[in-house]
């Protein structure tokens, strides 16, 4: 029977989604309206979609009916234009409209190198493939995948860029800070997509690996002392024992000291993967020292270095306050004439003298007449010498500390006397004895002869004035007298007019 174009009619065309096959029946009818029964006939479909004719095959059942088959490639309007030999059946064109491509959460694939391992530091990038629920892929982009990277401690989260490549695919980075197993979970619209990745992430070679870095010093080694601040070296290594020639890597060092409170330290990053670490030590007792790697991101994780922490013996030092000073230059009545010294012993905080070499001391002395130079000497039996020359007479002032501390009785307070002063010093008389004797040359040894001895001096100025004789009463005679100035002198010595022995004597002045 031939079919009535107008009787026959279209059924199952329903709104679809690109990329997802759809099928729809034609019925032949006859004028009556009853089917056909038998196939032949020449149905066909135009698909007009936004972006173009879409193609529809027409399958002949051999029953009065048709399959029309087809496959959305775009999303928007559809208009199906079915006709038999030519003329539009019954409710042609028809209307349905096609869904963007919907990806299926449990058949959409992620895959990549950020996502088989990585390192702590560097990109980890994998990608999200879309696929529909026949598992095909999507070639268009604009589905709103997310992901979320779990680090190995709790709460510990690294941020995950989504990159839509408008091809269906997504390209998916993440940049780890933390060492250990990452749980990698993409989602769309609150579905898991495919399942969580396990990821482990591994040091970066290029930073400091904690295991294998060096730690030396007297500050962590033994041998430190409280005259001074604890020192020690960090030589940063990467994972295979190699020197980092660089600095930048986050270390840190806690102390606490033999009552556990907490001892300050500083830290300097030398720049060439070598790191200098101090701290103080007031006290002697063990110290509990712990060297560590911060995480750079994240300061609050860190892992200790190889060792550590460790429990280091600090030994007593030098105490100012016990430290003595002693010797002739700390005691009044010195001369401003003469080089002085003293000495300054170091003890312990018990009051045991310590053998300390090149401690540093710092010693003001000011006089009358401003600062004065001083030298100290290392005895290197626990003992300093300081010398110094006293300038001028009156008060002068000594301070002597030890790292900004006033040792023992420090300042000293020091009355300086004048002294002779060679330079300035003269000649101011003159005196000699005169022996008497007897005719046969005895010593006399009574006096009482004064008034017949008569001694004359005579200068290229004329006589000497104010000769002085004095009897001192065992035949002897002290004779005293001052020259004027300068030149050659003669001295007449007589007695009872008579010239004694070796009498006249010239005298150069």
């Amino acid at each position: 029977m031939t079919p009535v174009a107008a009787r026959c009619q279209a059924t199952g065309l329903t709104d679809g989604e690109v990329g997802i096959p759809q099928e729809f029946k034609i019925e032949s009818r006859n004028g009556r309206g009853g089917l056909t029964g038998v196939g032949g006939h020449n149905f066909t479909c135009d698909i007009d979609t936004p972006k173009g004719r879409l193609p529809c095959e027409i399958i002949d059942n051999k029953d009065g009916t048709y399959t029309g088959k087809f496959t959305p490639t775009t999303p928007g309007k559809h208009e199906f234009r079915i006709n038999l030999d030519g003329t539009p059946i019954g409710g042609s064109p028809y209307k349905t409209n096609v869904s963007p491509a919907k990806p299926d959460p449990k058949l959409c694939e992620m895959y990549g190198p950020g996502l088989q391992g990585g390192e702590a530091n560097k990109p980890g990038v994998f990608t999200i493939k879309a696929k529909n629920r026949l598992g095909e892929p999507i070639k268009e982009g604009g589905h709103p995948f997310k992901v979320n990277v779990d680090g190995p401690y709790e709460g510990s989260t690294v941020p995950c860029q989504v990159k839509d490549n408008g091809d269906g695919t997504y390209t998916c980075t993440y940049t780890p800070t933390e060492l250990g197993d990452h749980v990698v979970t993409a989602s769309l619209k609150g579905d898991v997509v495919a399942e969580p990745v396990h990821v482990n992430i591994g040091r970066d070679t290029s930073s400091a690996d904690p295991s294998m870095c060096d730690v030396f010093g007297p500050g962590v080694d033994g041998g430190s002392n409280t005259s001074e601040p604890a020192k020690f070296k960090i030589v940063a290594k990467d994972s295979k024992g190699n020197k980092i020639p660089h600095g930048g890597d986050l270390f840190d060092c806690e102390v606490t000291d033999p009552e556990g409170n907490v001892i300050p330290s500083k830290l300097k990053d030398n720049g060439d993967g070598t790191y200098d670490v101090e701290y103080d030590t007031p006290n002697p007792g063990n110290y509990n020292v712990d060297v560590m790697l911060r995480n750079k991101d994240k300061p609050m994780f860190f892992e200790h270095l190889k060792g550590y922490p460790k429990t280091v013996e600090i030994l007593p030092g030098v105490s100012a306050k016990d430290t003595i000073c002693y010797g002739p230059g700390l005691t009044d009545g010195i001369l401003d004439t003469q080089p002085t010294h003293f000495f300054i012993e170091t003890k312990n905080p018990k009051g045991e003298k310590i053998v300390s070499p090149n401690e540093k001391f710092d010693i003001d002395i000011k006089g009358p007449q401003g600062p004065i130079p001083h030298k100290i000497i290392d005895n290197k039996d626990g003992t300093y010498k300081v010398e110094y020359a006293p300038k001028g007479s009156g008060n002068h002032r000594i301070e002597v500390k030890y790292r900004n501390d006033q040792v023992a009785n420090s300042p000293y307070n020091i009355n300086v006397l004048e002294g002779a002063d060679a330079g300035n010093s003269f000649v101011e008389g003159f005196s000699f004895v005169l022996r008497t004797c007897s005719k046969t040359g005895k010593r006399l040894t009574s006096g009482g002869e004064k008034e017949h001895i008569e001694v004359k001096i005579q200068g290229t100025k004329g006589d000497v004035q104010g000769v002085e004789i004095n009897d001192r009463n065992d035949g002897t005679y002290l004779v005293n007298y001052q020259l004027p100035g300068n030149g050659t002198y003669r001295i007449n010595i007589l007695i009872n007019g008579s010239h004694i022995k070796g009498s006249p004597i010239n005298q150069t002045f």
